[in-house]
């Protein structure tokens, strides 16, 4: 079983990218000021799967863990993703390497990335349903 999130860990530059993006999309959102719309609602007219995670994301930043996993249960786990790319960003590669060793053995041992997409892919139709309120 491979480390897919360990891998992508591995290289700075698209490390540097991504926690600059979603960085970006939730200090936008948070200032209240225009951010990357979702292209799936304005497509379909449904919420996606990722519906109100920047909002959950942007509830805990300020403290409200309650308020956080009402938007969206994964929220806490993509801001402590975002937050563990930041940092390993701009460590130098013999810091940043045994954390990405860390990871991976983290990964393989426990196969947490197939379960959380899983999990992911089967709390949404929940929410849908209306097991899980989707946020207004």
């Amino acid at each position: 079983m491979g480390a897919p999130f360990a891998a992508a860990l591995a290289e700075p530059i698209l490390v540097r990218c991504c926690a600059a993006i979603a960085g970006a999309q939730i200090i936008l959102s948070a200032l209240h000021l225009p951010a990357w719309p979702c292209v799936f609602y304005h497509v379909t007219g449904l919420p996606c799967p990722g519906c109100g995670l920047t909002r959950s994301c942007i509830a805990l930043a300020e403290g409200h863990p309650l308020e956080s996993l009402r938007y969206h249960l994964f929220g806490p786990l993509l801001l402590a993703g975002i937050v563990l790319m930041a940092v390993l960003a701009f460590l130098p590669a013999r810091v940043r390497s045994p954390i990405v060793r860390a990871v991976a053995s983290l990964e393989r041992r426990t196969w947490i990335i197939p379960i959380l997409f899983v999990l992911f892919c089967l709390y949404w139709p929940l929410r849908l349903a209306g097991v899980f309120p989707l946020p207004a």
